[in-house]
Parts: C-alpha cells; sequence; structure tokens
C-alpha cells in the first residue's frame, strides 16, 4: 500500500488534521506496551511526527478516506464539507448545504458520492456529487442531530443514526424513507452494514449495540455493554 493510501491514520486537532503512518502507530504501540512501567497510552513522547498536517480553520469532528485512498473528507462546525488531496493536503472542493454543524461523513463504495449528517437546527442527511459538489439529495425524518452515516455495500441504500434515539435506512436513489429502526432508550452513536448488506448494526448510549434486518426492519438482537456504545463495526 502506497503511503497515500489507507495506510495512513489521521486526527483532528483545533482546526489541524495530522496524518500518521500505519507503521509509526504501531512501532510505537510495540514500544509503549514494551516498556515497563510506561504509561499505555499515545501521547507526545510515543507517537511519531506525523506524515503529514493540513490545518483549514474550522474545527472538525469527523474524517472519512476514500475507497481508493487517494482522497479524505472533512466535516466541519461551520456546516460545512471539505474533499482534500491525500497526497499533497490541497483542497479540492467545499461542500455547503448545511445549516448545522456536519457531524458524520462518508464515502459511497464507489467513491463517486458522499454522504454527511448534520446536527441542532439541521438534523438531516444529505447525498452529494463527489466530482461536482452537487447536492443530490436531502434524507429528512429524524428529529434531532444525525449523529452517523453509512451506505450500504452496494450503494443502494443509506443508514443514519440519530439522537432521537432511533435509525433510519433510506433508498439512497430516491431518498425514500424504507424502515425506522426503535429500540434504543438514547441516542444512536454509530451505525454500519454487514458485509453482505442483510443486516445493519447500531450502537447507542444506552449501553447496547442492536443487529437487525434490512429487508423487513425487525431487531435480531442486542449486545449489553457497561457504558456507552460510541462506535460498531462489522468482521470483514
Amino acid at each position: 500500500m502506497s503511503q497515500t493510501g489507507l495506510s495512513r491514520m489521521g486526527v483532528r486537532i483545533m482546526g489541524v488534521i495530522l496524518l500518521f503512518s500505519a507503521a509509526a502507530l504501531a512501532a510505537a504501540s510495540e514500544s509503549a506496551l514494551q516498556a515497563p512501567g510506561a504509561d499505555k497510552t499515545f501521547g507526545k513522547d510515543n507517537v511519531s511526527t506525523p506524515v503529514v498536517q493540513y490545518g483549514y480553520g474550522p474545527l472538525s469532528s469527523n474524517v472519512a478516506c476514500s475507497p481508493d485512498g487517494t482522497k479524505f473528507l472533512t466535516g466541519s462546525g461551520d456546516g460545512k464539507l471539505r474533499l482534500f488531496d491525500l497526497g499533497t493536503g490541497d483542497l479540492i472542493r467545499t461542500f455547503t448545504g448545511h445549516t448545522g454543524a456536519v457531524r458524520a461523513v462518508a464515502f459511497s463504495p464507489d467513491g463517486s458520492k458522499l454522504l454527511s449528517g448534520a446536527g441542532y437546527l439541521d438534523n438531516t442527511a444529505k447525498l452529494w456529487d463527489a466530482a461536482t459538489g452537487a447536492e443530490l439529495r436531502t434524507f429528512a425524518g429524524h428529529t434531532w442531530y444525525v449523529s452517523s452515516v453509512a451506505f450500504s455495500p452496494d450503494g443502494t441504500k443509506v443508514l443514519t443514526g440519530s439522537s432521537d434515539n432511533t435509525a433510519k435506512l433510506w433508498d439512497a436513489a430516491t431518498g425514500a424513507e424504507l424502515h425506522t429502526f426503535t429500540g434504543h432508550a438514547d441516542w444512536v452513536t454509530s451505525v454500519a452494514f454487514s458485509p453482505d448488506g442483510t443486516k445493519a448494526l447500531t450502537g447507542s448510549w444506552d449501553g447496547a449495540a442492536k443487529l437487525w434486518n434490512v429487508a423487513t426492519g425487525a431487531e435480531l438482537g442486542a449486545f449489553t455493554e457497561a457504558d456507552w456504545v460510541t462506535s460498531v463495526a462489522f468482521s470483514p
């Protein structure tokens, strides 16, 4: 994998994006774990110098890398998305349309479209054309923050999680709402599709992750944690 590919990890701190190589992070981790009495955390003394550093102003709370590893996308508190060239750091395009802070972003599986979710005063998800910057569709129906977004593996469906305690499934082509997944008792913080697209996974501040049938909307099971569930993922 090239240095400009998915082997980088990005961290956004007060208007600056830092990209670290996976090899550097692995080396730092190994060093930290082996050192007698060492603090098992990453800090200024055990993380390598960033591969690239980007800065453009507004605080960004979320990032996503394109499927081909050549670009990355940020969502920020000014309600805008920004697409960058991962190799050079150049800003390619700014996407404007949300009226609240952008809290979640994602690339479609083929990289041709972008998905974003926004917070207070907006509470929608939007679909964008990555090449032109055009807003293609708005998914409106949540009554509070859209805190997480995901594309199905085939790109035909969109999944959103919200602080209204629900997740919703949408048709990416028409914008039609297909299902509302209800059952969480607190904010839905994260959403994911299974690799075959037949199941959805949601995580919530209520301390549970729930598995859902995408076709029917039925809850298939719940996994309970002792504290907030802040992120979820399926194995490949």
